[in-house]
């Protein structure tokens, strides 16, 4: 069997949602949706060849409307916080519209996350969604045109590649949301917390209270941000240290080890489950790792089954720009500036088992 599409169409309160579910060769799957441009699902084999749900998703597409944890979504136009919710371009200050308290976080109240997409096209191992987002969208100048372009492969590899062009200067920051249990979405905060994770990154960015960088970057070594080498996530959650306190987990940047514009990291990131064997290797062309631990999913809509969700149900690692990069210029840019400025980046999440 070849990779197929099923395609449909789910009435909603905000328009029609079309969702498109990618079958491969192995019988795993991927569901996208063209709500936030989106993945609601992601099926795929354990060691003895059983497929399971492997990303929070809930009993409906429509679920995903306003969903608190934006699960599976495009963040934009820029993922992450900005200080203040303003920033300076081209010797100006641009005020953006917070929904963070004084701060903008994800691209604003709506942000790209709750739109509903174009479908510019749609095959057996390829799905693209496009937008138009508008001069002064929640405040960010530049009519920003973007395509999402999703897809999955024989080997269980989902890439994503984002492109966007603006016709004046503006920041640009986009990244998938999707949060993963490798044991199965049924396991529990167990099930993720028992999973190890490995970074590779030296870096990490303490923050304030806000979750604003405070500054300087600090080495990891010697602390419970280490992840150089496979550590279950919840080794160390509990640990008194400044950065997990703040947000009753992990919310921390990682700043990806060699990194450089244009370059292509073919494994950031690695997510082990020792009891499924079920591996998800990440590869990006972005500066930093987001590691988010589900910390607030009670807000989260339940399960299919009607289970409520629970903190730490799942984890986010999300392959983005750096949180407040417009405001710090000694962090990786997030600037496009004519016409023929292109944003171009790519992140590859790779199933296997082991």
């Amino acid at each position: 069997m070849g990779q197929t599409l099923k395609r449909m169409t789910v009435e909603s309160p905000v328009g029609d949602i079309e969702v498109f579910t990618l079958t491969n060769k192995k019988g795993a799957t991927v569901t996208l949706s063209s709500l936030g441009a989106g993945i609601i699902s992601v099926r795929v084999p354990d060691r003895e060849g059983h497929l399971d749900e492997v990303s929070l998703t809930y009993a409906s597409p429509v679920d995903f409307i306003n969903d608190a944890p934006a699960s599976g979504k495009t963040l934009g136009r820029y993922a992450g916080r900005i200080a203040d919710a303003k920033f300076r371009i081209e010797s100006r200050t641009v005020q953006l519209t917070p929904n963070d308290g004084p701060n903008i976080l994800n691209g604003g109240a709506k942000g790209f996350h709750d739109y509903l997409w174009q479908v510019k096209s749609a095959g057996n191992s390829e799905v693209i969604f496009s937008r138009i987002s508008e001069d002064g969208e929640d405040g960010f100048p530049g009519r920003l045109a973007i395509e999402v372009r999703y897809r999955w492969d024989s080997k269980c590899r989902l890439s994503i590649t984002y492109e966007a062009h603006t016709d004046k200067a503006t920041v640009v920051n986009l990244t998938n949301n999707c949060y993963w249990n490798l044991r199965g979405a049924s396991s529990g905060s167990r099930g993720m917390l028992e999973q190890e994770l490995t970074i590779k990154a030296v870096l990490y960015l303490p923050c304030n209270q806000q979750l604003i960088p405070l500054g300087p970057m600090e080495r990891v070594m010697g602390t419970p941000m280490d992840f150089l080498k496979p550590k279950p996530i919840g080794q160390d959650i509990d640990s008194k240290f400044d950065v997990l306190t703040i947000d009753n987990g992990y919310n921390t940047p990682f700043m990806l080890d060699r990194w450089w514009p244009g370059t292509f990291i073919e494994e950031a990131v690695r997510l082990y489950d020792p009891v499924s064997g079920r591996c998800l290797t990440i590869g990006t062309d972005q500066p930093s790792a987001l590691l988010y631990t589900g910390n607030h999913l009670e807000a989260a809509p339940p399960a299919p089954d009607g289970t409520p969700r629970h903190n730490h149900d799942f984890v986010s690692i999300d392959m983005q720009g750096v949180p407040d990069a417009p405001n710090r210029p000694h962090f990786p840019h997030q600037s496009l500036y004519a016409e023929d400025d292109v944003y171009r980046r790519r992140i590859v999440y790779a199933f296997s088992v082991r």
